[in-house]
């Protein structure tokens, strides 16, 4: 990789917009934007196939609906628990010629795009193991067919490596983009994931179902092209001398201290890592709200199934329903993000977990076909879009910069946690308890509803976003409390 710093313009560029210790001007802020947005395109296309294409590759495989949850949320969840906590941590305080965010993204990128080409072979591996008796015998007691066990595997070890681009590009965001244009910036970014939501759904959708070994290839190529184009154009600046946590690094004389031995410093970490990031109940109510919304993300791999078994459509025609929201929400998301400049996160934020929760309460009820599915997935795909934005921006408000990272992923390890042993085992008991179980339901004006096990899945989403809710009033209460304005210090 290069090691020029293509952020430090000349005198004469004209104005200087700055990050930290990077500098741009209108021309380079342009290119910085191109590339973290390529990086997004490629991010959110990719992070399209595992919710959405795995449950239905698990289930053609054989895989109950716990199976699935089990897969899709709790393996997924734990991964993200182990993991994130690592990249995040030793990423707030790397320090090296690339920056202490780029060197990772270099190191997982390749792994990810090989991992994305093995994951569709599964059943193929897995039949190929079952030509030999040994494996044979083993497979008598699997709980589970060996394909899907197979599947399990490949996502297992995909994660290892996927957990680092997941977590760690966003946090460059904070570090090299200025940040009187971070409204705007985000702005795009959601637009753009938008699109390429809108590019999964509406043509990938089907094609990665029909053709999952062809589609993972491509997506696997643009990933490594994509990440490794981002990690060598977007440079990163200087930081403050690295520490272990909130613990000195002097002593009393001033003179650096002696350097404890591995382990006492490993213990320390963990121990100032926990003591930083659970001791504050305004860090766990917000914790709460942003964790309530990727929990949705768990839930809604079963969305899919609601209008296949339930309404009678077809995968093309889910896909295309399922992909009009990200192409309204281009549309709206530059003035929701002039807004989010007047209003500022909290108010929009309030607003869209409201409309969210009552849209889905409402959606239980007023589904009937394809037509009504299509409505109701417009406005909670854009309302969707709309909290993803909010909340991120909810988490730069509240956790301190230098160690966004960290905080971000105490987060995780608390989202873990819940998705992995709550969310993902009750989705997957619940579906597979009510499969097969029909009621009927007559409403004053609507007439009779038919109600299948999957349209509960609304209710579901709806209980979901209103604790999202919930916590935000509490994130204000206290910050009001405590005299805190809306933008903390830095």
């Amino acid at each position: 990789m290069s090691t020029t710093n293509a952020a430090a313009p000349r005198k004469s560029a004209g104005t200087i917009y700055r990050a930290g210790t990077l500098a741009y001007n209108r021309r380079q802020l342009v290119v910085l934007f191109f590339w973290l947005l390529i990086g997004d395109l490629v991010f959110m296309v990719g992070n399209q196939f595992e919710p959405r294409v795995l449950p239905i590759l698990l289930k053609q495989a054989g895989a109950s609906d716990a199976h699935i949850a089990w897969i899709v949320g709790t393996l997924i969840q734990v991964m993200q628990l182990v993991l994130n906590p690592i990249y995040s941590y030793n990423s707030d305080r790397t320090r090296s010629r690339w920056g202490r965010r780029i060197p990772y993204l270099f190191v997982v990128t390749p792994f990810v795009s090989l991992l994305l080409v093995l994951t569709p072979y599964a059943p193929d591996i897995a039949a190929w193991l079952m030509r030999y008796s040994w494996m044979r015998a083993l497979a008598q007691n699997l709980p589970c067919p060996p394909a899907v066990l197979m599947y399990g595997l490949m996502v297992g070890v995909f994660y290892l490596f996927y957990t680092g681009t997941s977590s760690i590009y966003f946090y460059l965001f904070r570090d090299v983009v200025p940040e009187s244009h971070m409204g705007r910036f985000l702005a795009l970014f959601r637009i753009i994931g938008a699109l390429a939501t809108f590019i999964f759904n509406y043509w990938l959708f089907g094609l990665g179902v029909k053709f999952p070994k062809e589609v993972f290839l491509g997506m696997a190529l643009i990933n490594f092209a994509g990440f490794m184009a981002m990690c060598w154009f977007v440079r990163e600046g200087e930081y403050p001398p690295a520490t272990s946590g909130a613990g000195k690094t002097t002593d009393a004389d001033g003179a650096p201290s002696p350097k404890p031995a591995l382990p006492v410093r490993a213990a320390r970490s963990v121990v100032t890592y926990f003591r930083e990031c659970f001791s504050d109940p305004l860090n766990w109510w917000t914790y709460l709200c942003r964790l309530m919304v990727y929990a949705s993300m768990t839930a809604s791999s079963f969305l899919v199934f609601f209008p296949m078994h339930e309404l009678g459509m077809d995968i093309d025609e889910i896909g295309r329903a399922l992909s009009w929201p990200s192409l309204v929400w281009i549309a709206v998301a530059f003035p929701v993000g002039l807004l989010l400049d007047k209003w500022k996160v909290f108010r929009v934020l309030r607003w869209a977990l409201w409309i969210q929760s009552l849209a889905y309460l409402l959606s239980f009820f007023l589904i009937r076909g394809d037509t009504s599915f299509l409505v109701s997935s417009l406005v909670t795909g854009v309302m969707y879009w709309a909290i993803m934005l909010c909340q991120f921006m909810l988490g730069q408000e509240v956790f301190p910069a230098l160690y966004l990272g960290q905080f971000f992923s105490a987060n995780v390890v608390l989202q873990s946690v819940v998705i992995a042993l709550v969310v993902s085992p009750f989705c997957g008991w619940f579906f597979d308890a009510f499969k097969g179980v029909e009621q009927t339901l007559a409403l004053p004006l609507l007439g009779t509803l038919k109600i299948g096990p999957y349209r509960y899945i609304m209710l579901i989403l709806g209980a979901i976003f209103s604790i999202s809710l919930f916590s935000l009033y509490r994130v204000e209460a206290i910050m009001k409390k405590r005299g805190l304005a809306t933008t903390r210090a830095k």
